[in-house]
């Protein structure tokens, strides 16, 4: 412009041909520019356009020419274009720049560059230049860089990592606000801090034996991570997982490192294996059988409680065994069954249901079973688990139960039948005596030639079998008065063995003694005793019709303060049908007139009166076995008599 200036300034020039001649010139110049001319007017209103403005601004030159030229920006912008105009521009050769926004005929905004000039003595024209160049293009990318420099703050700033930057001589030049969290100090106390000493020697080691070929290849998409511990501004050390990756920037390498906080995973983690490791326990533990199974039957679980229910070793039924091997053939299909019907409970679960059970060896055994379902996360059936628990001891304890109730039973019937027969024995054996006395008398005064005498006797027998019949009834009703001595039972045996072995019913029979040499003396009523092996007995040689061998045995229990007496014979048996009888008052299989009935009846009332037990084993036609356990000191009655003696007390 300056040359220009001179040129049409030259004296050889007419003025009117200068003028011509700059409107010429500043025409072309400003047609072939690729920046938009304006020129106003001493009043701010356009006087001339060339094309590119207005192609920038989208006004024909007809809509432009004397129009001011602020309604052609953006509101907010057009105090900033009266301050320009404001400034000296015509006195001077002072340029003013700004960056603003056009309002095109759309209502489009359009970012510009703007610039005013003058050409002060410019044939003395008062007039303002206006530069226009769009750079809505940069405006919109240097828009864009903004937003990916925000998100990428935030990734920074936002995401799971702390990220620190070091270089060569591992100084830190950038450091996110995680990485200060993790290690305690603030960003800016982190810039500058040398990165090893948040670290121990140990993990140093580690830091400056990064990979060869990462330093000298400069590798930019490996890292290197690993676990170690962060030294905090605390001086309390931090677990933390450190990836290192190196870079190039402007021909330096960089380090980034990314923490990541293991703290709550650790502790996740630990409580995670300690949950995992207590549940391990109770299924290993448990005292019932555990098993699991996937879908297609193969065991997954199988704890110590199954291996003792079912004899299989844990290796065994994991590797060997499917789970159909361990019910009764088409029992498995029909749990599956139950497990997915509604009829049973809510279907995944099976309550608590009987089964029976297979072992290693083929025996079947039964169990209770409790099982489930188990889904994945999407509610498909990958597993199920079942809780066995073993019968047979409950089985056993509730049949003992039922005995023990029936004993009860009995024994509240025998201790009825017990005052009964007392009252009753009471009542008639004063009659009894009565008619002895009488009867005796009337069979001293007549002979045996007297038709009477026959009649006489009968009476006196029948008056003494009655009187039998009563002191049994007084026996079993226990009115009679004890004796509780120390006493051998082998005495009695052989007591009892030499009084019935001259009666006639013992002639053919074969009696076995089977004595303990070593058997303890015990607390007993030695009457009372003898009256027991003589019922007994005396039943045997009954069912064996005179004819057998009677076996009589006593030893010493082990590990129990007791003795045993048996007594075996090889008779006919009893059936199963009546065994449970046999104790009950005037029970009897004999023919009429030949029992009463109470003869089991007392010998059971005596042993239980000696604090022990009598049991009886009995198989047809080969004999039967009363074994019966009494306790050494007695029953309980004379053992706290005993102590009470020993401590003082009458």
């Amino acid at each position: 412009m300056n040359e220009i200036s001179s040129f049409v300034c030259s004296p050889k020039m007419a003025p009117e041909e200068r003028l011509i001649f700059l409107d010429e010139a500043l025409n072309t110049i400003s047609q072939i520019s690729n920046q938009g001319l304006l020129i106003l007017g001493s009043d701010s209103k356009i006087v001339w356009a060339n094309d590119q403005s207005l192609s920038i601004l989208g006004y024909s030159l007809a809509e432009l020419i004397n129009q001011e030229i602020f309604f052609l920006f953006a509101l907010q912008d057009q105090s900033t274009i009266r301050d320009m105009l404001q400034t000296p521009i015509l006195r001077t050769k002072l340029k003013v720049s700004s960056e603003v926004r056009v309002l095109t005929p759309l209502f489009d905004l359009k970012d510009v560059e703007v610039i005013f000039f003058s050409t002060p003595n410019l044939f003395e024209r008062n007039q303002i230049y206006v530069l226009l160049r769009d750079i809505s293009a940069y405006k919109s990318m240097e828009r864009r860089l903004l937003d990916i420099h925000q998100a990428l703050y935030k990734i920074i700033e936002l995401g799971n990592d702390g990220i620190l930057v070091f270089d060569e001589e591992y100084r830190i030049e950038f450091a996110n606000s995680l990485a200060s969290e993790l290690t305690g100090f603030s960003k800016e106390q982190l810039i500058g801090l040398d990165f090893r000493s948040f670290l121990s020697k140990e993990d140093q080691k580690f830091l400056l034996a990064l990979p060869a070929q990462m330093r000298l290849n400069c590798s930019e998409n490996r890292k290197v991570c690993t676990q170690l511990k962060l030294i905090q501004a605390s001086q309390l050390p931090r677990e933390v997982e450190v990836c290192l990756a190196l870079a190039s920037l402007e021909g330096q390498s960089k380090t980034y490192a990314y923490l990541r906080d293991l703290s709550d995973r650790i502790l996740m983690e630990n409580e995670m294996r300690k949950t995992n490791n207590f549940l391990k326990n109770i299924i290993i533990s448990s005292v019932d059988g555990i098993i699991a199974a996937d879908m297609k039957g193969k065991i997954i679980v199988f704890n110590q409680g199954a291996e003792r229910l079912l004899s299989y070793t844990a290796e065994v039924a994991l590797e060997q065994v499917h789970i159909t091997q361990i019910y009764p053939e088409g029992l498995a299909k029909d749990i599956m069954r139950r497990l997915r019907s509604s009829d049973y409970g809510p279907p995944g679960k099976l309550g608590s249901t009987q089964v029976t059970l297979v072992t290693k060896l083929g025996e079947s055994f039964p169990a209770n079973l409790s099982a489930a379902l188990i889904n994945d996360e999407i509610g498909q059936e990958i597993a199920s688990v079942g809780i066995f628990t073993d019968l047979r001891e409950r089985i056993r304890m509730q049949k003992e139960l039922e005995e023990t109730h029936l004993k009860l039973l009995h024994s509240e019937k025998m201790a009825s039948l017990g005052k009964l027969a007392a009252g009753v024995a009471h009542e008639i054996n004063n009659p009894l005596g009565g008619i002895l006395i009488y009867a005796n008398m009337l069979l001293e005064e007549t002979g045996r030639e007297d038709p009477r005498w026959d009649d006489l006797a009968q009476i006196v027998e029948q008056t003494m079998r009655c009187k039998e019949i009563v002191k049994e009834l007084l026996e079993f009703s226990r009115q009679t008065q004890h004796r509780w001595v120390p006493w051998n039972p082998n005495h009695s045996v052989k007591q009892t063995v030499s009084l019935l072995g001259k009666q006639a019913l013992f002639h053919n029979i074969q009696v076995v003694e089977e004595l303990d040499p070593g058997l303890p003396e015990i607390i007993t009523d030695p009457g009372q005793l003898n009256q027991v092996i003589i019922n007994l007995m005396t039943n045997a040689a009954d069912a064996m019709g005179g004819n057998g061998t009677l076996t009589l045995r006593t030893y010493t229990l082990p590990g129990v303060d007791k003795i045993a007496l048996e007594i075996r014979d090889t008779g006919a048996g009893i059936p199963p049908e009546i065994l449970s009888r046999i104790f009950d008052p005037f029970f009897t299989t004999k023919e009429v007139g030949k029992g009463t009935g109470l003869g089991l009846s007392t010998v059971y009332g005596i042993i239980e009166e000696h604090g022990g037990t009598i049991e009886v084993q009995s198989q047809l036609g080969k004999g039967t076995t009363f074994i019966i356990r009494l306790p050494v000191e007695g029953p309980p009655s004379q053992k706290e008599a005993k102590e009470s003696a020993v401590l003082g007390f009458s």
